[in-house]
C-alpha cells in the first residue's frame, strides 16, 4: 500500500497511490482569505464538488491524462445547504477507491444525510469533512456524522486556521470538534501524510 494525501489548503487535496493521482476542489486565488493555491500541482484527474470559486479552479492543476487511471470515483448528489440547494446550490460527495482504501470527500455538505446516503459511506477509511458551521455543517453536526459513518480517520477541512489567519472566520469550530477526542487520538501533519498502520491507529488528522 502506497497511498498519500497532500493538503493544498481549504478543502483541496492531492490524493495518490503508486499509479494514479487526483486533485479535489482546487480554489481560485483570492477566493479563500489568506490562501493562494500552490503552484506546480500535477495530477491525472481533477474533480470538483460544486461550482463555487473556492472549489472549482480546475485550471490551477496540470492534468496528465492516464488511460489506465486506477482510482475509482463514485458520487453522491446532495446539497450545499439544508433547504434543498435553494441557498447555495448542489454539492457532490466523492467516494474514492484508492488501492485498498475508501476515501470520502464531503465537499461543502450542508445538511444531514439520509440513511440511504449513509449506507454508501459504510467502510470508509478516511473521511474529509468540512466544519465551517455557516457555509457547511458545523463541528457538532460533523461529529454526529462521524459517529454514524465511523471512519478510521477523519480529516477536518474548510475551517478558519487562527495560527495562519486563513480561511473563512468561524466560531472556533475546529476547537469544538477536537474537544470530542483525546489528545493521543489526534495526529498533526505538515503538508502530507502516507497511510500506514501507525497513522491509522489515530482518529483525527489535522493539517497545520
Amino acid at each position: 500500500m502506497d497511498i498519500s494525501l497532500m493538503s493544498l489548503g481549504h478543502s483541496a487535496f492531492l490524493i495518490s497511490d503508486s499509479h494514479s493521482s487526483v486533485v479535489i476542489d482546487p480554489y481560485q486565488d483570492g477566493s479563500v482569505p489568506g490562501l493562494s493555491f500552490p503552484k506546480g500541482i500535477k495530477a491525472n484527474k481533477v474533480i470538483i464538488s460544486h461550482e463555487h470559486a473556492d472549489h472549482n479552479a480546475a485550471d490551477k492543476v496540470e492534468v496528465i491524462p492516464q488511460d489506465d487511471f486506477s482510482i475509482g470515483i463514485r458520487e453522491i448528489s446532495c446539497f450545499h445547504d439544508d433547504q434543498g440547494g435553494a441557498l447555495r446550490g448542489p454539492n457532490k460527495i466523492f467516494i474514492l477507491s484508492v488501492s485498498d482504501k475508501k476515501i470520502v470527500h464531503l465537499g461543502d455538505l450542508g445538511h444531514a444525510l439520509s440513511e440511504e446516503q449513509l449506507d454508501k459511506l459504510n467502510g470508509t477509511d478516511i473521511l474529509l469533512a468540512p466544519i465551517n458551521g455557516h457555509f457547511t455543517l458545523g463541528s457538532e453536526a460533523i461529529f454526529s456524522l462521524y459517529q454514524k459513518v465511523n471512519p478510521k480517520i477523519i480529516i477536518p477541512m474548510h475551517y478558519f486556521k487562527k495560527e495562519e489567519n486563513s480561511g473563512y472566520v468561524d466560531d472556533d469550530e475546529i476547537d469544538k470538534f477536537l474537544s470530542h477526542f483525546e489528545r493521543g487520538d489526534i495526529y498533526y501533519a505538515d503538508k502530507s501524510i502516507t497511510l500506514d498502520d501507525a497513522l491509522l491507529s489515530k482518529k483525527v488528522v489535522i493539517f497545520r
